[in-house]
């Protein structure tokens, strides 16, 4: 987690404007209904105004009105302007200055409705919302009778009051984070969006939204439930191509949506993303007798969490130049650390010799002044950076003992990019909360839960269970990791060595689970047949999370 004093004002606004391609794509449906009365509730630049006035003029409308919102003062002065210009001739332009949750709280005991709300929303972690922002969010939740976690971000609020907005029957259209599918602070979202809507679209988009933004996004397109409507609310997740996008054949895409009922979804949407035949098979595979839940076997905690990396990790250089060998342990921290599946003594030495930091500075409860002179220099050293005023740190006694320390025989890196791993750790190497420390029930063996943990099952797992970021990198926190699910057979003789060496030889995600499926899933009890489902899914899902076609 970063500070909010670190961040950009950017990221602090959440500030990011929507490509005119995908802005025109989802106010073509929009439109598509005929709304008389639409809300943008994050203004921005302006560009739904523009692409719902040039649709407006199309269809030779002139009774649509827009009513934008939106918190900047400079925003909403600069749309005045265009506006007296007579650049949104086609629409009726409303414009507020005010912030969207107060706006929304207000309108929606005003017994105010919109026949559409199209826009982008702000993205912006609760924790670095303003304090009144943050006690609207909570109101929020508390009045929609969701359960509310800090862990939420700005555009969660948003959708919802959004939603209560909506005229019965009216649609609605966002650009929001992929993180609507799968983290655990959307859930109230996806129940709600569920109890609300008739008709819910996750429209995965080809493009990258922006390189300013490390985030995936997807187009959320829903229906309210009519009046009417008395059946199941039903869910799709389609892919919007390039040539969807930049060509604007939004009412061609629109019929290959293949809408589902939502009954079946877990509490994550990522198991819609599946077709009714990988389904099947990923079920049957995890019923077998020899699939384990990762919680039946293996116990998750954090590495060690020293507040300061680069003060408590440093090379062979650092150690002699400050006297620090008394205290310095054996560790890793990269994934650049760790070539395969196996950390031995060995990769330690090499990882020495080329000067990365494979010390863990352990200072022992004692005051600064007990230490030789080269000791307290380096702990003043890392004060006259003001470590010591760092929250995890300042509530240290002294700040210079980091707790927990301990080392497991098996780590798990929090990201990777194909294919998340686990470490047999034979180094009894300390790790940071860069990876997991994990701990093996009784009766199960480290190296071969290890190798076990590397087949397409588990991997497409991975895929259904993680998060994943801009750029493509998967993520995974503990709770997530407890459900993941493992096959436990048997393991060859020096299987997890040649397990570690494809890796070493930089054999590619797909030809490792190929290898592995050979022997972990044909002893699970699946076909060939069924082994492939299982790994074309983990493809096709790895490749949405990395944007590749």
């Amino acid at each position: 987690m970063n500070f909010k004093v670190l961040e950009s004002q950017r990221k602090l606004t959440g500030s990011y404007y929507t490509p005119q391609t995908i802005a025109s794509f989802i106010s073509k449906w929009i439109m598509e209904s005929s709304p008389k009365k639409i809300l943008e509730p994050s203004c921005g630049d302006g560009v739904f105004f523009s692409e719902i006035n040039n649709i407006a003029r199309t269809q030779k409308s002139r009774d649509v009105s827009i009513h934008g919102v939106d918190l900047d003062q400079d925003v909403i002065q600069d749309l005045k302007l265009r506006k007296k210009k007579n650049e949104f001739e086609s629409v009726a332009l409303n414009l507020v200055h005010s912030d969207f949750l107060e706006y929304s709280i207000e309108q929606t005991s005003k017994n105010t409705r919109f026949d559409a709300v199209i826009g982008n929303p702000p993205f912006i972690r609760y924790q670095y919302l303003e304090a009144e922002h943050q006690r609207l969010t909570e109101k929020i939740f508390f009045e929609s009778n969701l359960t509310f976690t800090k862990h939420t971000n700005a555009w969660v609020p948003f959708v919802i009051q959004s939603i209560k907005l909506l005229n019965a029957g009216g649609r609605l259209a966002m650009v929001i984070p992929t993180e609507l599918m799968h983290v655990l602070h959307a859930n109230s979202l996806r129940k709600y969006l569920i109890d609300t809507c008739q008709k819910i679209a996750v429209v995965h988009v080809e493009d990258l939204f922006s390189s300013e933004v490390l985030q995936g996004v997807v187009l959320l397109m829903c229906e309210k439930k009519s009046l009417s409507f008395k059946g199941k609310s039903q869910i799709a997740f389609p892919t919007a191509s390039r040539f969807d996008l930049h060509n604007g054949h939004v009412y061609e895409f629109l019929q290959t949506i293949n809408y589902k009922t939502s009954e079946n979804l877990d509490y994550k949407w990522t198991e819609g993303l599946l077709t009714p035949e990988e389904k099947a098979v990923y079920k049957k595979a995890k019923d077998c007798k020899n699939t384990k839940l990762f919680f039946d076997i293996a116990e998750v905690d954090v590495g060690i969490v020293t507040g300061a990396n680069d003060f408590f990790l440093v090379s062979d250089h650092v150690v002699k130049k400050y006297a620090l060998q008394k205290y310095s342990k054996p560790m890793f921290g990269r994934s650049s650390h760790v070539k395969g599946v196996i950390f031995s003594q060995k990769d330690m030495d090499e990882n020495r010799q080329q000067g990365l930091p494979v010390n863990f500075l352990e200072f022992p409860q004692i005051n600064k002044s007990l230490f030789s002179k080269k000791v307290q220099d380096y702990i003043s050293f890392g004060e006259s950076q003001e470590l010591h005023g760092r929250y995890k740190c300042r509530i240290r006694s002294p700040w210079y003992v980091v707790p927990s320390i301990w080392a497991s025989g098996v780590s798990m890196l929090k990201r990777a990019h194909d294919l998340p791993r686990l470490i047999h750790n034979e180094a009894n190497s300390y790790t940071t909360d860069t990876a997991y420390r994990i701990r093996t029930k009784s009766g199960i063996k480290e190296d071969r839960l290890v190798w076990c943990f590397v087949n397409s099952l588990t991997a497409l797992s991975n895929e259904l269970e993680g998060r994943h970021y801009g750029g493509g990198v998967i993520e995974l926190v503990p709770s997530e990791i407890e459900r993941l699910v493992v096959p436990y057979v048997d393991m060859p003789k020096n299987a997890l060595k040649k397990l570690d060496k494809l890796y070493r030889l930089k054999k590619s995600a797909g030809e490792i689970l190929k290898e592995q499926d050979e022997i972990i899933l044909k002893n699970l009890g699946l076909n060939d047949k069924e082994i492939n489902i299982l790994h074309s899914a983990w493809v096709r899902l790895r490749n949405r999370r990395q944007r590749k076609d």
